[in-house]
Formats: C-alpha cells, structure tokens, sequence
C-alpha cells in the first residue's frame, strides 16, 4: 500500500520557487498525495521540512476513544475504519473545546446530519430500498465505511498556468474517492510572525464556494482562476500546499474555514432521545483531510 505512495512522493520532490516573469507563461504539474491530516500519513510527515497535524483515526469497536494512527497501526491495520477524532494537541493549541464525547470514535460515514431548519443534528438511515418516506432524511448510496485502505487509494494531479500579469488557471483531477462525496479544496500559508495572521492559515482556493462532489466513479474535477499564482511568496506568506478535505456531516460546507470548531450545535442522542449541544466540530471531526498537492513545500 505504501510502496506506490513512495513512488509519488518522490515524483513531487523537485520543487522550484519561480519568480516573476514577463511574456509566458510558467507551467507546473504536480501530483496529488494520499493523506492522514496535513502534510502527514500515518503520525509522520510526507515532507519533513514541514509541520505535520494527523487528524484521522481508527475505530475502535473495544472503547470509546479511536485509535490514534502510527506507521505500526496503518501497517497491521489496513482495513481497519476510521472514525472522528479531535487531536488534543491540535485543539488545544489554538484554543477549540474538544466535542462531546458521544460524537467521538463515530464511523466516517455515521455522522449525524442536518434533519430540521433549526439546524438540530441527528443519525439517520442510508437511502436503502423500502425506507420510510418523505421523512426522516437518508444518506446517500453508496454509503460504506472508510477503511484506511480506502482511503488512502487516491490519486491525481494538478496543472498550474501562472501568466506575467499575476493571475492563474489551475486545473485539478483526483479519483479514488468515494462516490457523492463532497470535497473541498484549500491552499495552506505559511504566515510570517509579524503579520498578525496565525502561523498556518487555510483560504478557499480560487475563492468560496470551493467544492466539488466526487462522481458515481469517485472522480472530481476542479478549475479556478486566481488572482495569484500559488508557486510564489505573497506578501511574506508562503503558499505550502492545496489540502482536499472530505466533509463529513452530510455534506456541509463552511465557507471562508474548512470546519466552524467553536460554533455550537445541537443534536439528538440516539440512545435516549435528548438533545444535546457541543462545540469541537473541527478538523477530524467535521472534515478529514484527504489528499495534499505540494506547492512550496519543500523536501
């Protein structure tokens, strides 16, 4: 599983940092990475220049916390199902609540979803044949469970124009994923400590909304035109990389931020039929990562 992905990585590492120029345009291919959060498979980090944040999790049917994901974990466990996971270290560093603990070790593709205009959240049923109609709401088919192998088998590449007047096509196609998922996708900066930005900031690429749906086939497409070029430091911020984050809940999207981690929700208990509230919906728990495109990531 792991030796195609050694492959890739090695066909990214030949990165340049362009300059500005006149006349033509500059053109890069790169191609799209499997991953476990940012810049990290498995607890470790694709390009070790770079920070790594692991977000993915296996389920763990023996207890209420998931399994934290080390190379010795995706190795004996490669169809082992990943589960929502908020990173302590990662929530705590940037001061979000960690969720309630009934929305923790929950199977990828069992989060509860959207049922009512006040937005309450609950678990409902896959949109199997002989289900109840017109209520409650169902997911849609195919809805399996996300194995770590399953996962991880994504593949794609990307094509960037940059032009002489600072602006941009940038063309992406990814496959492997699974069907009707909605995707999104981010460019990740690297800010500088004077500018008054956090240090790792995702934006929508090419601006919001900034989704595509993966097909029947698990296939997207995606094209933007920007207002920059991606392969150049803009204002003294680095532009690391393109993050693919899958969303979770249904389908939601967020706008401006991949998930809203301090915003409360409410939802129905499924065992007891009380509603609750938490916050924490953040990064592992509303959207996984899931899939990187190096830009100015560096070996």
């Amino acid at each position: 599983m792991f030796g195609r992905l050694g492959v890739l990585v090695a066909a990214c590492l030949c990165l340049a940092i362009a300059t500005p120029w006149a006349g033509r345009a500059q053109v890069w291919n790169r191609s799209l990475l499997p991953t476990t959060g940012f810049n990290d498979l498995c607890g470790e980090a694709i390009f070790p220049s770079a920070l790594n944040i692991t977000f993915t999790a296996m389920f763990n049917p023996d207890g209420p916390d998931p399994i934290v994901l080390t190379p010795e974990v995706c190795a004996e466990n490669p169809d082992g199902f990943l589960a929502t996971w908020a990173n302590p270290d990662f929530y705590a560093a940037n001061g979000f609540p960690l969720p309630d603990p009934r929305l923790m070790n929950l199977l990828y593709s069992r989060l509860p979803i959207v049922i009512d205009p006040t937005g309450l959240r609950a678990f409902v049923p896959d949109h199997l044949p002989g289900g109840p109609q017109p209520v409650p709401p169902t997911r849609s088919l195919p809805n399996e469970p996300d194995t770590l192998a399953s996962f991880l088998d994504i593949s794609g590449k990307m094509k960037l124009q940059c032009f002489g007047d600072g602006t941009a096509e940038i063309d992406i196609k990814g496959s492997g994923y699974s069907p009707n998922s909605v995707l999104t996708l981010w460019v990740i900066w690297e800010n500088p400590p004077d500018s008054g930005l956090p240090p790792i900031l995702p934006q929508p690429l090419g601006g919001a909304p900034n989704a595509v749906v993966a097909d029947k086939n698990g296939k997207f497409k995606f094209a933007r035109t920007l207002n920059f070029c991606p392969m150049e430091v803009q204002n003294g911020s680095v532009p690391l990389a393109i993050d693919i984050a899958k969303h979770l809940d249904g389908g939601n999207t967020y706008g401006g931020v991949p998930e809203p981690p301090l915003q409360v929700f409410s939802f129905i208990d499924p065992g007891t039929g009380d509603i609750f509230t938490s916050q924490g919906l953040g990064a592992g728990m509303a959207s996984a990562d899931q899939g990187v495109i190096p830009l100015l990531l560096e070996p």
